[in-house]
């Protein structure tokens, strides 16, 4: 089995926490990185025990397995949830582009939006499916990180991210899409930290 691709790093940015709201909020992904999202939005939980609000836009076609919350027909999106600024223990469902692939997929998160510090965590759940010239089953098997953004002082803040992802699907392909995933995570990741270092006068 192929070693996932993982990345850690961190960095002092002359900047303020409020200026990675938007950086550290999944919900603004395709807006700000739309080659990268199609589309994520977080997902009703599973048979509450206190329903929670209406799922926004109905559900999804063929119904939601209420042991999980996920949609019964896999190629079909799951429901809705309304839109927040922060939450905890949450799936989220994601549209995410990598490889020329679209890997539809469903993540455990929480975010957490303090005057002094943003913090997101998530952890993979299920991978629906892979779409390519036709329709996979799956395709991440592994899939976690975090980022974080900390005051050390009114001007400054302490920057960490980390991320560690393996494919599985398209089964032909997987070997050489997470050889590129060897590349481009720490790549991107490590661009993405020093544009904040860069910009200290913005």
């Amino acid at each position: 089995m192929t070693k996932p691709a993982s990345y850690k790093g961190e960095a002092t940015v002359l900047k303020t926490v409020a200026d990675f709201q938007t950086a550290f909020n999944p919900l603004k992904w395709p807006a700000t990185a739309p080659y990268l999202w199609t589309q994520t939005y977080l997902i009703p939980p599973p048979s509450p025990a206190v329903a929670p609000l209406p799922p926004v836009g109905g559900g999804p076609v063929g119904g939601t397995d209420p042991a999980t919350g996920l949609p019964r027909l896999r190629s079909s999106d799951p429901a809705r949830a309304p839109d927040t600024s922060a939450w905890v223990a949450s799936k989220l469902f994601e549209g995410a582009m990598f490889g020329g692939f679209l890997y539809r997929n469903v993540l455990q998160t929480t975010l957490i939006n303090l005057p002094k510090q943003i913090s997101l965590s998530y952890a993979q759940v299920e991978c629906l499916d892979t779409q390519a010239n036709r329709s996979y089953d799956g395709g991440i098997d592994i899939d976690f990180g975090q980022g974080s953004a900390t005051e050390v002082n009114p001007k400054e803040v302490q920057v960490a991210v980390s991320k560690t992802v393996r494919f599985t699907q398209p089964a032909p392909m997987a070997h050489d899409v997470n050889l590129l995933a060897h590349v481009m995570v720490p790549l991107s990741f490590d661009f993405w930290l020093h544009c904040g270092l860069f910009a200290q006068g913005e």
